[in-house]
């Protein structure tokens, strides 16, 4: 999946920039995010301006 890939590249990557990154709308991006926090594939930890992503586990 792009979107793990990207923050795997980049944990401190912001969701504009996986907008930019993507070429896909904003709500997009949060769409995505939300679906693979509740899934439990990533989790964030720290601020949201200051903090980063971490990637739990691969599953799609």
């Amino acid at each position: 999946m792009q979107v793990l890939n990207l923050i795997q590249e980049n944990l401190f990557i912001t969701q504009v920039e996986l907008k930019e990154k993507m070429q896909v709308s904003i709500i997009t991006v949060k769409r995505l995010m939300v679906d693979l926090l509740k899934r439990g594939v990533i989790e964030r930890q720290g601020s949201s301006r200051r903090g980063k992503w971490f990637i739990i586990s691969q599953k799609e």
